[in-house]
């Protein structure tokens, strides 16, 4: 059985490889907006979860040693459940990593997120040409590839809302003079 130990991702037992999955998406939104869009509450409520869920809350503290818990919920009511966090690195507008204690479970037929090791989430923002932003999720530690799979289908999902989100946030307005 894969553990996590002294904040090491978990490793394949058969391999001795660390199971991740890696998630890269391009926003057309700078990196501080999109870098909003992932530490900021009212924003992140805006896409968090894939297509079938939603977030009404979420509470983040995005600093190293804060906490992050964030609720989902499916649409069609078959499932809810809450996040739970620690920020190990914040630093806008390029980086962010967190370790998942507590995971949320849309797909208890696959796999029993209460008997989840920690897992280890790093987000890598680089401004691009024309505005935009590409982000790159390394969601690492995983037990087994069915879990690490599933992950996969829930970020690939969830940063298509986020795109989405980014891409129609009103800007702020400027302050008036």
């Amino acid at each position: 059985m894969a553990s996590l130990a002294d904040g090491m991702p978990a490793t394949d037992t058969a391999t001795g490889d660390p199971l991740s999955v890696r998630v890269r998406k391009t926003v057309n939104a700078s990196p501080e907006r999109a870098f909003a869009a992932l530490t900021e509450p009212d924003l992140v409520v805006a896409w968090w979860g894939p297509a079938g869920f939603a977030s009404d809350w979420a509470d983040i503290d995005p600093r190293p040693g804060g906490t992050l818990r964030i609720h989902m919920a499916a649409t069609d009511g078959s499932y809810e459940g809450v996040l739970r966090g620690t920020y190990l690195t914040v630093e806008p507008p390029t980086r962010l990593s967190f370790r998942i204690a507590d995971h949320c479970n849309g797909a208890p037929e696959l796999f029993d997120a209460a008997k989840m090791a920690p897992t280890l989430v790093e987000i890598v923002l680089r401004p691009i040409d024309g505005g935009r932003t590409e982000i790159t999720l390394t969601h690492s530690g995983f037990q087994d590839a069915v879990v690490a799979g599933a992950h996969e289908g829930g970020w690939s999902g969830a940063f298509e809302k986020l795109a989405q989100a980014v891409a129609t946030r009103p800007s702020s307005p400027s302050p008036r003079t």
